[in-house]
């Protein structure tokens, strides 16, 4: 089972970072969101899987480990969210200065 969910961590990985880094035009950071991502459904993932099948035994199916992940990626995405919105106000700026210019 680890196996496959691993496979799929990959391929989500490999469609998460293209999807971000290029059709979103994110860079390097589109790569580090996609990753994060992927770990995040790997990981829960793997944690459903080992919780329905015993070998986690918690009150809570959510341990310190996943919610780390999960605030980490979390930042992680609103600083891309807030880095796209601070280039889009210095773009807008820089074309209307210049059109006031002409």
């Amino acid at each position: 089972t680890s196996m496959y969910v691993a496979l799929a961590s990959l391929f989500l990985n490999v469609i998460f970072t293209y999807y971000l880094a290029f059709v979103l035009d994110s860079g390097h950071v589109g790569i580090a969101i996609g990753s994060s991502l992927a770990a995040i459904i790997s990981v829960l993932t793997l944690e459903i899987v080992l919780y329905r099948d015993g070998f986690i035994k918690s009150k809570s199916i959510i341990n310190k480990f996943s919610f780390n992940v999960f605030i980490s990626s979390l930042f992680l995405i609103i600083y891309d969210f807030l880095h796209r919105v601070l280039r889009l106000l210095v773009a807008l700026h820089i074309v209307f200065s210049f059109h006031r210019t002409l």
